[in-house]
């Protein structure tokens, strides 16, 4: 008879460990993570190494620097008259000037107004130089972007007045000319204009640029005979600058 025991089955064959040394391998995913990290580090850090290769922005020019400036700008006599400028020692002349829109122009150089933006200033002059008297002054403005827009003011204004024919100018008729300028390369943009009564030889001549933090000015009462020569206020423009260059190569 056949035998009524249970049937033993046999057991499944046990797979051998295998011992397995280092990481596992990556899955696609990850492999173009990493590759996308190693793009983008790469793109850092040559950006980075352009951004170290341009030239820094000039300093902005601090109360010290300007005065260190125009410690160079002497008169012809060896001799320097420099002021340091704020709004306790800055006395406006009267000023009354139609359209109102032209007061910008006028109001540094014959209303010897202090700029509402500027936080001090330097100047210095030369009297009777011959037939002409001349005050050079700088004003400091608390960032790069206030002084711009200080001479943005003036560049926008005198289109205007120019084709106006006449300002008037403490009730007296006064007619404005642009002039044109000889900026050397790499000089700031400079704006330049002479106003004069019809019935006065004497001319105001304004030459005005802009630097960084700083509004300079220059200003003439040219009282010579013939056509005004502008070839002195821009020498003396251009002195002023290799000096205000020169501060800013040294915070270099």
């Amino acid at each position: 008879m056949p035998s009524t025991g249970a049937q033993i089955r046999p057991e499944p064959p046990v797979e051998p460990e295998v011992l397995s040394f280092g990481p596992k391998a990556p899955t696609p995913n990850r492999r173009r993570t990493s590759a996308l990290v190693g793009v983008v580090l790469g793109v850092v850090l040559a950006g980075l190494g352009v951004w170290r290769l341009l030239p820094a922005r000039p300093a902005d020019f601090t109360a010290e620097d300007l005065s260190g400036v125009y410690a160079g700008m002497v008169r012809s006599d060896g001799q320097n008259e420099v002021s340091t400028l704020d709004r306790t020692n800055t006395h406006p002349s009267r000023l009354t000037v139609s359209p109102a829109s032209c007061t910008v122009l006028f109001a540094q150089t014959e209303g010897n107004a202090f700029p509402a933006a500027a936080i001090d200033g330097v100047s210095t002059y030369w009297l009777n130089e011959g037939p002409v008297s001349i005050s050079l002054f700088t004003y400091r403005y608390a960032d790069t972007k206030t002084a711009e827009r200080e001479y943005r003011s003036l560049s926008d204004a005198l289109p205007g007045c120019i084709s106006a024919g006449s300002v008037m100018v403490n009730r007296q008729p006064v007619r404005l000319r642009q002039l044109a300028t000889a900026a050397d390369r790499g000089s700031p943009p400079q704006l330049a204009y002479v106003s004069q009564n019809p019935r006065d030889r004497g001319r105001f001549a304004t030459q005005v640029f802009q630097l960084n933090n700083t509004v300079t000015w220059q200003y003439r009462y040219d009282y010579a005979r013939g056509a005004y020569d502008p070839t002195a206020s821009q020498q003396l423009t251009q002195s002023l600058l290799v000096q205000m260059k020169a501060i800013q190569a040294l915070h270099s």
